[in-house]
């Protein structure tokens, strides 16, 4: 036969209960009981003392057993903590029977979810390690096919870096220039964007700049804007810092662009031209004080992942890392050969 549920118990309070025995005031005094047993704790108070008395009985015999008494001046927590202890320990030893309380209940809900929350942070940096290798490693074979070229980069990096400086010191508009430079050497921009990678013109009707399709199928849309337009403007000195009109006007049409080719990458389909989550950049500004810095970290942090800013300084930077690691890629290679 199946085991019967046991139904919990229920206590319940009465105030101001006086006790039969002579000399004896029964303060208030409470119950647990179920459907065969109760437990009375009674709060006792006498010429000479005042403390708990707790009684147990069984609901089919008339008589009620005293159990034990706790004068309020003993050390309470120790007593309850080694009842409580001894009770489990027995329950255990004799009856084969785990006792586990409410708290213990909680206690452990709470560490099996930090247990969960440990889990679900071991696997997100886990992810993360995982795509920074897979990084590491497209990074390391591009600069394996560049091997060859880390002194003709390092030349056209420092040729294209000067003419950025110039046109900066000589507010010189290069926006043409700087364009038809990234487009003959796209490597600046990433060896992703040069090695086995090819231009796409998709939609000619749009003013985008460049649009590649790296060798991992990703899609690069670039807009150049000249180096010397500056990233923000103010109306008034000390005033909130705006995109210039000419940056803004760069960042609706790579919008625009992107809308074409990914409708809504949230629907998990291509767009109308079979591209699907395209990435854009925008090319603009060079040198910028800390509070341009920190309100371009700003858009960017709202424009991301898919679009972002890049100063010119950002962009040289980074194509001079391309060619550090053009150089370890060698060193590995001839070592290889060794």
């Amino acid at each position: 036969m199946p085991k019967k549920k046991q139904k919990k118990g229920k206590i319940t309070i009465d105030n101001g209960k006086n006790s039969n025995a002579p000399g004896i005031q029964a303060i208030e005094n409470t119950k647990w009981e179920d459907e065969n047993y109760e437990i009375k704790a009674t709060v006792l108070k006498t010429q000479d003392s005042e403390g708990i008395s707790i009684k147990t009985k069984k609901k089919t015999y008339w008589r009620e057993n005293r159990s034990f008494y706790i004068q309020k001046d003993q050390a309470v927590g120790e007593i309850l903590n080694w009842i409580f202890v001894t009770v489990k320990r027995f329950f255990a030893k004799f009856w084969n029977k785990e006792i586990i309380t409410e708290s213990e209940i909680k206690a452990s809900n709470k560490v099996v979810e930090d247990l969960r929350d440990k889990l679900r942070e071991s696997e997100e940096e886990n992810r993360k390690l995982k795509q920074a290798f897979t990084g590491q490693q497209q990074e390391l074979e591009l600069a394996k096919e560049a091997i060859n070229n880390s002194n003709q980069y390092a030349k056209e990096l420092d040729d294209f870096e000067k003419l950025v400086i110039e046109a900066v010191e000589n507010n010189k508009n290069i926006e043409e220039k700087v364009k038809n430079e990234l487009k003959a050497k796209r490597w600046i921009l990433g060896l992703d964007c040069e090695v086995k990678a090819k231009n796409k013109d998709i939609d000619l009707a749009t003013q985008i700049d460049l649009h590649i399709e790296t060798n991992y199928g990703e899609q690069r849309i670039i807009e150049a804007k000249s180096p010397n337009i500056p990233l923000f403007t103010q109306k008034i000195e000390g005033g909130r810092l705006n995109l210039d009109s000419k940056i803004s006007e760069g960042l609706s049409e790579i919008i625009e662009y992107m809308r074409r080719t990914d409708i809504n990458s949230g629907l998990k389909r291509k767009g109308i031209y079979e591209i699907q989550k395209p990435i854009g950049r925008i090319l603009a500004g060079y040198k910028l004080s800390q509070d341009e810095q920190e309100v371009l970290n700003d858009w960017n942090f709202y424009l991301g992942p898919s679009i972002n800013f890049i100063t010119y300084k950002e962009l040289i930077s980074n194509a001079k890392k391309e060619i550090e690691l053009i150089v370890i890629a060698k060193e590995l290679f001839d070592k290889s050969k060794k």
